[in-house]
């Protein structure tokens, strides 16, 4: 899709092809929602509404997603203004997820057991001083170890 499509896919009513529309239709909400609701039918569950599975969308995302980068490419699939939105709307964790992240963080596989924190974070450190986009160091911010330095 573009990047200025709409966060959702505008398909024709037989399904095969995209409408490429970029604004919603007058009557949206409804139409999606009865689409749902037939849908529902026929696969013999509940029905969700609309909003709900846009929510479990981003949920389910969040909770896979591994750096700042797919935090931004989140928040801008959904059409957010920016990734504070996305946090305050989604970013609640539920408790045993909560409790599995803080637990891992001092797991014996953590990072911090793997490689020296200090001179992972000079490396950062010494990307960012030489002039290299800090968004590329947060989203790319993977260093290699080689002989004992981060490269």
């Amino acid at each position: 899709m573009p990047p200025d499509a709409l966060w959702y896919a505008t398909v024709t009513r037989d399904g095969k092809d995209f409408t490429g529309k970029k604004r919603p239709g007058k009557r949206r909400t409804k139409a999606v929602a009865n689409g749902l609701r037939r849908l529902c039918e026929r696969a013999n569950i509940p029905y969700r509404p609309p909003h709900s599975l846009r929510h479990s969308h981003v949920v389910y995302a969040l909770q896979r997603a591994k750096t700042i980068g797919d935090l931004k490419a989140i928040s801008q699939n959904v059409m957010h203004e920016d990734i504070t939105v996305t946090n305050k709307i989604y970013g609640g964790l539920p408790n045993e997820t909560l409790e599995a992240r803080i637990s891992g963080l001092t797991a014996p596989n953590s990072l911090t057991s793997i490689i020296d924190v200090d001179a992972f974070a000079d490396a950062i450190v010494e990307r960012l001083r030489s002039g290299e986009d800090p968004d590329n160091v947060i989203e790319n911010g993977g260093l290699e170890k080689t002989e004992g330095t981060f490269q």
